[in-house]
């Protein structure tokens, strides 16, 4: 039984072993590099070699593959395996001043920001101390930090739904600023027009058009465009590790399915997430922005197990409810990003989308 004690104590545990196996893994390595050889942080190795680029060189230049790879070995000191910049054009402008600080250094910044920015979601939601206890134990949060990831940042700005009711024009930007990640954008464009929130999808398209109005002097909107076609082609054609990608295309993918078909496969399940979103705002059920955080995860097939940390955001909600009946839901969802990630590695089966289906028709029914 899963009472507040245990709830208590768990999440210790399991932060105390992210601070041991995370601290052991990163710290036994070579240099810049962790113990399996790729840079500390992660990913966050390509945002910073960005900046770098930035500096340099046009803008474009940081969907050559090739260049960037280069800088990121310069950062690292070291040969790594190559990792591609796919973000649009007004990521640019958040990344460079990555560069102004020492790679550690930006790194720290980077992840302490990530942490504050995720505490404040959670304490905003449900201010129990159980609740944070959970949160900070998610295995989805370890799994952002250790790669250097965004997601973090990708939750806050979805959680930025719980405004619209209150403060419809900052919620609505903060939603806009969601095209740093397109592909999780568009939901939140249906969940505005289902709720008939005029005033934050102004906000929201005012947001992005000054984004991209700001960023087209940087002449790099052709060359994303044009990196589009290269983003498909790394997913469908074995460039990543497929079982770490948590989605319908991803899944059919791990199966053997041919690309066509993942792609038919993801199609209609982003329809699903599509009209779950938006009958949950339609009806304005009390997690619908719980919804919005579970469609934006299904309906794209970019999605890797780091993203998982958005997760938290349905979990965080429908806890807050404090029903009994949710307890299966909330421990496989919590528990989703280590085991079911973690299962699509021994056998050929990714059901995370699953997951998040079952996420959704929860909060899409209130």
């Amino acid at each position: 039984m899963l009472d507040a004690e245990r709830l208590t104590n768990y999440p210790r545990i399991f932060i105390a072993l992210y601070v041991v196996i995370g601290g052991w893994w990163v710290m036994s390595g070579p240099g810049l590099l962790d113990r399996g050889g790729t840079p500390i942080g992660g990913d966050f190795v390509t945002f910073y070699a960005a900046a770098e680029l930035l500096r340099e060189a046009p803008a474009e230049a940081l969907y050559d593959l090739a260049r960037l790879h280069a800088v990121e070995e310069r950062v690292i000191g070291a040969e790594i395996e190559r990792l591609a910049w796919h973000y649009p054009p007004p990521a640019m402008l958040a990344a460079w001043p990555l560069a102004l600080a020492p790679f550690l250094a930006a790194l720290a910044l980077w992840t302490v920001a990530s942490l504050a920015t995720y505490v404040r979601v959670v304490r905003a939601i449900d201010p129990h101390p159980i609740a944070l206890g959970l949160a900070l134990a998610f295995p989805g949060l370890f799994q952002n930090v250790m790669h250097g990831q965004n997601g973090c940042f990708s939750l806050a700005l979805l959680a930025g739904a719980l405004m619209l009711e209150k403060r419809p024009w900052v919620a609505g930007a903060l939603l806009g600023v969601l095209l740093y990640k397109p592909h999780l954008l568009p939901l939140a464009g249906v969940a505005l027009l289902a709720s008939g929130q005029w005033r934050g999808l102004v906000s929201m398209f005012g947001v992005v058009l000054v984004l991209i109005t700001a960023s087209w002097p940087l002449g790099a909107w052709p060359a994303f465009l044009e990196n589009l076609d290269f983003a498909w082609a790394v997913l469908s054609q074995g460039g990543v590790d497929i079982a770490k990608v948590p989605t319908t295309a991803g899944a059919a993918l791990l199966v053997g399915a041919p690309p066509f078909v993942a792609q038919l496969a993801q199609a209609a399940v982003s329809l699903l997430a599509v009209a779950g979103v938006a009958y949950a705002f339609w009806k304005k059920t009390p997690l619908r922005v719980g919804a919005l955080g579970a469609g934006a995860l299904l309906a794209t097939p970019f999605a890797f197990e780091y993203d998982l940390v958005i997760l938290a955001l349905p979990l965080l909600l429908i806890g807050a409810q404090r029903r009994p009946e949710d307890t299966p839901l909330l421990v496989i969802g919590w528990l989703t990003p280590l085991v079911l990630t973690g299962l699509a590695h021994l056998v050929p089966v990714q059901l995370t989308p699953v997951l998040l289906l079952w996420v959704l028709w929860r909060c899409a029914r209130g």
